[in-house]
């Protein structure tokens, strides 16, 4: 049954279970002014779950919801004025990422561009010599990569310490950053970049003269876009 529906005393009655199937386009009161009301059932007599008023502003003091689930193989979608979606929750059994947000063009961006669906929380294990060290962390929103780590060095190095296995590679188009808050065993002054579409950060000294040595502490912080 699709079109309109009008209810009144008349128009509709329930089923002996209590319950209604229909498919519905409109449901709306039958008086000019008046609201739709959704109550509980009999046990819970007056007591209103959701009031719709004449110009279809929803009584938020008496709309509770306690759940909303998408059915199984299907995206949840809260879209905006104009149709569009703002929001997707996804499930176990669709493509869609679990949250997807859409910030849409008012902040400078257009489709996946303005879309927020994607965040990792996680630990990673650098190499530096072959010899894989200690546990590092990184948090990644969107394109964005954070890390965090303290790195020993395994081998001395004239100017450069080369770091592999960062959680993701670097874009092809742009350096990474990386700052060092401290070296220990008052090594050389040290900088450190993360070089374009590799899994490398690279240690260097400002002074081909300079050198670190095995044994070496390495405390860094490292900001670089991934694709």
């Amino acid at each position: 049954m699709a079109g309109e529906i009008q209810l009144n005393s008349t128009t509709m009655a329930t089923e002996s279970s209590g319950s209604i199937t229909a498919e519905l386009d409109t449901i709306r009161p039958n008086t000019t002014n008046g609201s739709l009301t959704l109550q509980g059932d009999s046990s819970n007599a007056g007591v209103t779950g959701l009031t719709i008023d004449s110009s279809g502003v929803v009584n938020t003091t008496t709309a509770k919801v306690t759940n909303i689930q998408a059915t199984s193989g299907q995206s949840l979608t809260i879209k905006d004025e104009d149709g569009n979606t703002a929001i997707t929750v996804g499930t176990d059994n669709t493509a869609a990422s679990y949250l997807s947000l859409n910030f849409g063009s008012n902040y400078g961006g257009t489709g996946s561009e303005s879309t927020l669906d994607d965040y990792e929380f996680g630990s990673w294990t650098p190499i530096m010599g072959g010899q894989n060290q200690p546990t590092c962390y990184y948090c990644k929103v969107g394109r964005l990569v954070m890390l965090q780590g303290d790195i020993t060095l395994d081998t001395d190095t004239t100017t450069t310490a080369v770091m592999t296995g960062l959680p993701f590679n670097a874009t092809s188009s742009t350096y990474g950053t990386v700052s060092v808050g401290y070296v220990s065993n008052n090594r050389s002054a040290v900088a450190g970049y993360v070089y374009p579409a590799t899994d490398r950060i690279d240690f260097s000294t400002p002074k081909a003269t300079a050198s670190l040595q095995a044994g070496d502490n390495i405390f860094f912080t490292a900001h670089f876009i991934t694709d």
